[in-house]
């Protein structure tokens, strides 16, 4: 197992397989910088999204993004305004852009519930997020 240098250890299981992270989100944590998870060193973001268990009312949307690592943080690095007022799954939409990186020191994962009206009352969410480690030594 990898040393990660982040507040909690990041997971990484010693086989190839996919790992992930999940986080459960609810209008209380509207302008909140939420910690979904840990990512080690050189893992690579491959899929997730969120899952809206209880539609979120107003206008609410969702980011997911990164802070620590070894880049400037990036709250909407994996996803960017996902709406959330419906009931269903919100797949990451920025995945296949230049933010979704490799960093070459641990990664907090983070999203966030913004609120244009700051009016929500309901709404909760299952972040989960994909990744692959550098366990092919």
């Amino acid at each position: 197992m990898a040393t990660d240098t982040t507040a909690a250890p990041a997971r990484q299981y010693h086989q190839q397989l996919v790992h992930y992270l999940r986080k459960r989100i609810t209008f209380a944590d509207e302008g909140d910088v939420v910690t979904v998870g840990y990512l080690p060193t050189n893992a690579i973001v491959i899929g997730g999204g969120a899952m809206i268990t209880t539609a979120f009312d107003d206008t609410s949307t969702i980011d997911v993004g990164f802070k620590d690592g070894n880049s400037t943080a990036d709250p909407n690095a994996y996803a960017t305004a996902l709406v959330a007022t419906a009931v269903g799954f919100i797949a990451l939409d920025e995945l296949a852009a230049t933010t979704n990186i490799m960093q070459t020191e641990p990664a907090t994962v983070t999203v966030s519930l913004n609120d244009g009206s700051g009016n929500v009352s309901a709404g909760a969410a299952e972040i989960v997020i994909s990744y692959v480690v550098d366990n092919d030594q």
